[in-house]
């Protein structure tokens, strides 16, 4: 099958995902509508996969995608994201169209009335005949909502499956030994470098080490305030390698579709915990409440009961089992076997 993936913010966890899927269906000839952000750009996109590309507004972006799905010759339109979803509304009705919303845009931290806005707009989308590809239980949960009689399912994200084969990297002595917790992502408020930086500063008289894995202008002052080490975009290979010798991963977002940060330190071997939000808890990672200090009384008891720290362990290991390449390929062929109606 032509599989024509749309995507107005191609880059960081999104273009991760779209190439995760690629890598999933190599049957499938895949091809990239995209407009790149600056500073976004994560994993490189595969030689064979056909990209238009554009680098003008969200409406310019709109119309030229529009024109490239009408006039080309695809079976299935895959839409990342909640404003490429807007394609809903001009498509024709005979294209077969998956839809993955990438964190609905209900679920973010914009004011009440454009969430209602947000509300109101992906409830009349639902309506023409789609599936929703989600990637988590909480977002799917979110599209029955908007519509019970829509079809879903769940795909599940996996820690980069387009990384080479290569020989396991050279280990890096590790010459800091104070417990170390990490993050990853963009300094915003998505994440919320404000809540971490408050776990780290109730806990600044306990001897740990706060890392934050990426860049951005919106709070990282008040990282470095509270002594939280920015270490800047790394390679992949370099995030791993901080990740390897991390004691924990706490994850801070306010709001998540299904992140892969999180995974991607799993599979590094780091136990994952997070602040409560309805994704994060719906994926089965263990989650410690939603104020920094629940968050901080979780990091200590972390660090000072094997208990817990065993159930932190198993909660990431079983969350990484299931998030596998072989489960993803699966669940994503049979999205596609339901997103053609003949």
């Amino acid at each position: 099958m032509r599989i024509a993936h749309v995507s107005e913010a191609s880059g960081g966890g999104v273009q991760t995902a779209i190439v995760n899927y690629i890598t999933a269906t190599p049957e499938h000839d895949h091809h990239l509508l995209i407009r790149s952000r600056p500073g976004h750009g994560t994993i490189g996109i595969p030689e064979n996969v056909g990209v238009s590309g554009y680098s003008g507004s969200i409406l310019g972006y709109l119309r030229h995608a529009r024109r490239q799905v009408v006039d080309g010759d695809f079976d299935i339109v895959h839409l990342h994201s909640s404003f490429a979803g807007v394609l809903r509304a001009v498509l024709p009705a005979r294209i077969d169209i998956a839809y993955s919303p990438h964190c609905y845009a209900t679920e973010t931290g914009s004011r009440p009335a454009l969430r209602l806005a947000y509300h109101a707009a992906e409830k009349a989308l639902s309506l023409r005949p789609q599936i929703l590809v989600a990637v988590s239980p909480r977002e799917r949960q979110i599209g029955y909502a908007l519509n019970p009689r829509m079809p879903a399912t769940i795909v599940p994200n996996c820690a980069t499956a387009a990384a080479p084969e290569t020989a396991p990297e050279k280990a890096q002595e590790r010459t800091d030994l104070r417990p170390t917790v990490a993050m990853t992502g963009r300094i915003c408020a998505q994440k919320d470098p404000r809540f971490f930086a408050e776990v780290a500063n109730i806990l600044h008289n306990n001897g740990f080490r706060f890392i934050w894995i990426g860049e951005g202008d919106d709070g990282a002052d008040g990282l470095r305030a509270a002594g939280v080490e920015i270490t800047g975009w790394l390679t992949p290979a370099e995030s791993r390698g901080i990740l390897r010798h991390a004691d924990l991963y706490l994850h801070t977002a306010a709001w998540e579709g299904g992140p892969l940060a999180p995974l991607e330190a799993a599979a590094a071997g780091c136990p994952v915990l997070s602040r409560t939000i309805g994704s994060m808890s719906s994926l089965g990672y263990r989650v410690v409440g939603n104020t920094p200090a629940q968050a901080a009384t979780a990091v200590n008891e972390f660090f000072s009961s094997d208990d817990f720290r065993k159930q932190a362990e198993n909660s990431t290991a079983a969350v990484l089992r299931y998030h596998s390449l072989a489960n993803m390929s699966e669940a994503l062929k049979e999205a596609y076997r339901m997103t053609i109606r003949g």
